[in-house]
């Protein structure tokens, strides 16, 4: 166990090195922030004095060490636009982001479930295509024109919603329920093939044989062996909905990270876009890391060694 632990951790601080490194030189191919900061109408010496004054000048292996040196000391840089602390712009807007990845995750993966119980214990094989078939049309639909159709049937038209912001209770649903749907239809999905595995093995023929109702043959031994392959996918999905919920974000007008971190991308204020990638970078691998830990207890087969 020590050994798995200490394994993962490697692998960890290994991936956010990796992914902040490759985050650090790309955002320094889009061009000079001076030249943005200072307008079309700036000379070429100004440009150049401000880039001097915030280190761009530098020849970009010295930026990069640099930037280490003040990332293990917690320290980010200040934005570009705002002067603030770029891991405080940051972490002000994460709790929005998590407050919606949190809900469309467990709304998806809730109703998931219980849609494919009811498929299994109806064992309707009509029903079970239709919803199928719902659940494809879901996932070839982009997030941004569903979210522009709820808007416009649920807060335009029928008045019954917020359309933009985060300024009341009701505001979280129709942004959720975008993200949701597309989760629903995923786990959906997997659930269903999962449940197609398992009816084929030797212990579900067993179990009917002993006589057992199908509705305890599917909850009790079936439902176990199916959701394995779903908390992978689940908590890779968890991770990835941190920085995935962008286009979300932009479309709800959402005051998260996504949106925090495209606004910066577009005005190169890099401190902020470094901060952001490695917030979710960080956050991928933590979820990532619980996943390994409950596959392992779930699983008797998988060692944590």
């Amino acid at each position: 166990m020590a050994r798995f632990i200490g394994r993962r951790l490697i692998q960890g601080i290994v991936t956010v090195f990796g992914v902040v490194t490759v985050a650090f030189f790309l955002v320094r191919l889009s061009g000079n922030p001076a030249a943005l900061l200072l307008g079309p109408e700036a000379s070429p010496a100004d440009i150049d004095k401000l880039s001097e004054t915030l280190g761009f000048s530098a020849p970009l292996p010295v930026q990069y060490v640099t930037f280490l040196a003040a990332l293990f000391q917690g320290d980010l840089g200040l934005s570009l636009r705002q002067n603030l602390p770029a891991l405080d712009l940051v972490m002000q807007r994460l709790p929005a982001t998590l407050e919606l990845a949190l809900s469309s995750f467990v709304l998806g993966i809730v109703l998931a479930f219980l849609v494919v119980l009811a498929l299994q214990l109806a064992a309707s094989s009509r029903l079970r295509s239709a919803v199928l078939w719902l659940a494809s049309a879901r996932q070839a639909v982009p997030s941004f024109w569903l979210g522009i159709i709820l808007v416009i049937v649920f807060a335009v038209e029928l008045g019954m919603l917020p359309a933009l912001g985060n300024n009341s209770p009701q505001s979280i649903i129709l942004p959720a329920i975008t993200i949701a749907t597309l989760e629903l239809a995923l786990y959906i999905r997997l659930l269903d093939t999962g449940f197609g595995e398992q009816h084929k093995q030797d212990y579900v023929r067993t179990a009917y044989a002993k006589g057992q109702r199908r509705s305890m043959v599917i909850l009790k031994h079936m439902l176990p062996n199916a959701l394995l392959p779903v908390i992978t996918v689940a908590g890779l999905n968890l991770g990835a909905l941190l920085g995935g919920t962008v286009v979300v974000e932009l479309v709800f007008n959402w005051p998260g990270v996504g949106q925090l971190l495209i606004s910066s991308i577009s005005q190169r204020d890099y401190a902020v876009v470094q901060a952001a990638i490695l917030v979710i970078a960080l956050f991928f691998v933590i979820v990532n890391f619980g996943v390994d830990l409950l596959y392992g207890v779930l699983d008797p087969r998988v060692r944590l060694r």
